[in-house]
């Protein structure tokens, strides 16, 4: 059983970092709380409740497809590093490091995925009592491959971005035995340019809410309902300007009293102005959910978003309905899954992509294999990715 918590974890905490986010950006004063203190207990590394220290190398092969690349055969490196530090019971300092890299002979191109991001989150006071909670999250990012993720924001190529995002909460008094008014106050921006170096988008964002937050059964990180959230977001992108206000409520986080399940719902409203105006609903629905068993687990993670894009090129809005569903499993030393998900934007495209994968865990060694098939139903979206395959050897220690 250790062997398989050990394999299930690794899963968890390594597979965003080994292969890259699929969008790599910050979550927006939403679910940021839900990974900066996994992986402390137990890990593959050396991690003592209080410190992680773990690291990966691997290689890899793959057939990758941008406007620079036609598919080839392409090897190369993946790379990782995870620190973190709780420098008290919830204040805690974590910075994550991956960087995939793929070369084409043939083309004499390298095709390189790279991020580089922070967490920090500190209370001035125990979590029972008034104070004030403070977090700064930051992502720095390198893309040359598109992900259909980003086909959902409407990024059609290559890019390279720096995200930053603060946040200052207020605690107030005791509304139950764990929960406490809270008066969260943020601001995020957003920098995108291309590989040439021209600017694609500025973002900025102010955000105020009022929540209840709390650390439920001591855990380490904070539960929080929006009671209403109010937010601004700006835009510069190359088609103009624009400007979006949204009110929202909802739960980031739920079921704290069941372990293998996690739950956000969230709702709200947006008035959007840009070279069009657009309003509508907006929603952030999700589940993850974990089933262990004798010899191995099974997971099962469905998502639905619906939002509204800005098109750099024109400063139009879309509406964009994103569906995620995954579904794991692990017996002993074997794992594999299927992935898929759906991209809708109103009048223009839609995407369908769906990835099994299959992986083995021999010798300290993880040997992965994957497909992705894509279906893009719009041709004004050349660059969208298409069939693709990758195979990965990964060692963490």
């Amino acid at each position: 059983m250790r062997l398989g918590r050990t394999l299930a974890l690794l899963l968890a905490t390594w597979g965003p970092l080994a292969r890259a986010e699929p969008r790599p950006t910050l979550d927006d004063f939403y679910d940021r709380t839900r990974s900066r203190t996994e992986g402390f207990d137990r890990c593959l590394g050396h991690c003592d409740g209080q410190t992680l220290a773990a690291f990966l190398i691997g290689a890899q092969v793959a057939d990758p497809t941008t406007d620079a690349v036609q598919r080839a055969t392409a090897y190369g490196g993946r790379f990782g590093i995870d620190l973190g530090v709780f420098f008290g019971r919830y204040d805690v300092a974590r910075t994550k490091l991956w960087a995939d890299f793929l070369r084409v002979a043939q083309q004499n191109e390298t095709v390189t995925d790279l991020a580089w991001k922070n967490t920090w989150f500190w209370s001035a006071s125990d979590p029972d009592h008034e104070g004030l909670h403070l977090s700064f999250d930051s992502m720095l990012a390198k893309r040359s491959e598109l992900e259909p993720s980003d086909l959902a924001e409407l990024q059609l190529v290559p890019y390279q971005s720096a995200d930053v995002e603060l946040e200052a909460a207020p605690i107030g008094p005791k509304v139950d035995k764990d929960t406490s008014l809270a008066l969260p106050v943020g601001a995020a921006t957003r920098l995108r340019w291309s590989e040439s170096g021209a600017t694609l988008e500025r973002r900025q964002s102010f955000s105020g809410a009022l929540a209840f937050r709390g650390f439920l059964k001591q855990v380490r990180h904070h539960y929080q309902l929006d009671a209403l959230r109010v937010k601004r977001t700006a835009w510069e992108v190359r088609g103009g300007d624009a400007t979006a206000w949204s009110v929202s409520a909802g739960y980031q986080r739920l079921s704290p009293d069941v372990d293998w399940l996690q739950i956000w719902l969230l709702a709200g409203y947006a008035w959007n102005s840009g070279q069009n105006s657009q309003r509508g609903f907006l929603a952030q629905l999700g589940a993850e959910t974990r089933f262990p068993f004798e010899s191995g687990e099974l997971e099962l993670g469905p998502a639905y978003e619906a939002h509204f894009v800005l098109d750099q090129r024109t400063a139009h809005f879309e509406r964009v309905h994103e569906v995620r569903l995954y579904y794991r499993q692990r017996w002993g030393v074997v794992r594999w899954g299927l992935a898929y998900q759906g991209v809708a934007l109103e009048d223009l495209a839609k995407l369908h992509a769906l990835t099994p994968e299959l992986g083995v865990r021999l010798l300290g060694l993880d040997l992965g294999l994957r497909y992705r098939f894509a279906v893009v139903r719009d041709d004004r979206f050349p660059g969208m990715p298409e069939n693709r395959f990758n195979a990965m050897l990964d060692f963490v220690f």
